[in-house]
């Protein structure tokens, strides 16, 4: 080991063993980008741009390569292929651009024009009302992409799919063009497929899907009761009223329903994370909680004949049931 001052003054660097103990044995790892990065590096000659690393990361990310891929060969694909450009063959998997010998310079000409078309749709597609439905959306920054996929755990919120095995869209639950906003509890994630199909509705069955999204029953209590402790878009989290243990919570959809499996995959998301956020508040509030009781049933309250879906959590404690 020995100091550099390369970069900064006094930087202790690593010789050539130490730098192989470090990747082979003390290096831990939640996941792959730790060695991907070192390797970046060293491909680059120990220094890279935080582009170059991104761009180590995607051509190792196969979820991602696999999204691309399947792009490549649907809509661009079949209209190059149509107008007697591009060309592909399953076998090898290869695309063949249908063009001359021309010289580098005309190659260039060709990359610049390319670019250019590329910038003008960009800049037309932004000053559509209904820009980010169509497939080319306004940049969601980082750091909502982290949280988004950490509240769904990673996969995807309609089929299951985690991230690993296909790659995740962060999608609007609510579409800008009709109300939505960019608030992280009308982001969900959505893997490349299941957002496909949601993107081929037409308008009409997203109307009907938000207008039962607002169904509330007059009569039902739930529907009508206010200062929930945690809420977001799609549900709310109550103290119940009469608790089984102290801190029991309710966690409730907005809409009226009498069950949970007749919920969509947003709002089952969204009650599953105000769950968590229940979960939490009740171990901070009280440190003998050791446990957690979560029940799922249909709410009729005395007098009512209104039932709406409720979701107990109940914390257990030390020497109780």
């Amino acid at each position: 080991m020995q100091t550099s001052n390369t970069h900064a003054p006094c930087v202790v660097v690593l010789d050539f063993e130490e730098m192989e103990h470090f990747i082979g044995h003390k290096m831990k790892m939640t996941h792959v980008y730790q060695p991907l990065l070192i390797k970046t590096l060293l491909l680059s000659g120990n220094s890279a741009t935080a582009e170059n690393i991104a761009r180590g990361f995607l051509n190792e990310d196969k979820a991602q390569l696999e999204y691309y891929v399947q792009i490549a060969k649907r809509w661009p694909l079949q209209t190059l292929r149509k107008h007697k450009v591009v060309d592909y063959t399953r076998n090898g998997s290869t695309f063949t651009l249908l063009l001359d010998n021309i010289t580098k310079e005309q190659r260039e000409r060709l990359v610049e024009i390319c670019d250019s078309r590329y910038q003008e749709y960009v800049d037309k597609m932004r000053r559509l009302p209904w820009f980010d439905r169509r497939g080319f959306r306004e940049h969601i920054s980082g750091q909502t992409r982290f949280d988004v996929l950490a509240k769904s755990k990673g996969v995807c919120v309609a089929c299951g799919v985690s991230s690993l095995e296909r790659a995740l869209e962060i999608d609007h639950i609510v579409p800008v063009s009709m109300g939505g906003t960019n608030e992280l509890s009308n982001f969900q994630a959505l893997c490349y497929k299941c957002n496909a199909q949601k993107k081929n509705r037409d308008d009409t069955d997203f109307v009907m899907v938000l207008n039962r999204l607002k169904y509330r029953n007059p009569k039902c209590p739930f529907c009508i009761s206010r200062d929930p402790v945690f809420d977001n878009r799609m549900a709310f989290a109550l103290r119940n009223a009469k608790p089984v243990a102290h801190l029991h919570s309710l966690v409730l959809p907005r809409r009226h329903t009498g069950n949970f499996f007749d919920l969509i995959p947003a709002e089952k998301s969204l009650c599953l994370t105000l769950i968590d956020s229940v979960k939490s508040d009740i171990q901070e509030r009280d440190s003998t909680v050791t446990g957690f009781t979560v029940r799922f049933e249909t709410g009729q309250m005395a007098g009512s004949m209104a039932e709406h879906c409720q979701i107990h959590v109940i914390p257990n404690r030390r020497g109780k049931a």
